[in-house]
């Protein structure tokens, strides 16, 4: 799929940093940065306790 985005500074840093490490292409890169981030796990709620 064709689509067009606007990468952040940094994002932008990280895919080039990634292409550079590891020799691949663009759509490589951002696939595999993309499937990382959606396969991290939701950090628990911060523990809050109640007042009586």
């Amino acid at each position: 799929m064709r689509t067009t985005v606007t990468l952040d500074k940094d994002v932008a840093a990280a895919v080039r940093r990634l292409r550079l490490s590891e020799g691949m292409g663009l759509s490589e890169a951002l696939n595999r940065l993309a499937r990382a981030g959606l396969t991290v796990k939701p950090s628990s709620k911060p523990f809050r306790q109640r007042a009586v």
